[in-house]
């Protein structure tokens, strides 16, 4: 596992991998409106379904995916 964005921001760890981590995904064309909400911030109406939907979807390289338990995490199988 490593750690890609710590806990401590909150409400704005999806605004943060959307502007500054989405380049890890190998799928981000299949997510770019998800993506575009979550960099408008969580006063979006779809944010935390943006962000869910990214949580379930995402592909990163060496078949990893994103895992969120406070901290945002990307994980490798």
């Amino acid at each position: 596992m490593k750690l890609l964005i710590d806990g401590s921001l909150g409400v704005y760890i999806p605004q943060k991998f959307a502007e500054d981590h989405a380049d890890i995904l190998i799928n981000s064309s299949e997510l770019i409106d998800e993506l575009e909400i979550l960099k408008d911030g969580p006063d979006q109406d779809e944010y935390w379904f943006a962000w869910d939907h990214i949580l379930d979807n995402a592909e990163c390289a060496d078949n990893g995916y994103l895992y969120q338990d406070m901290d945002l995490w990307v994980c490798s199988e």
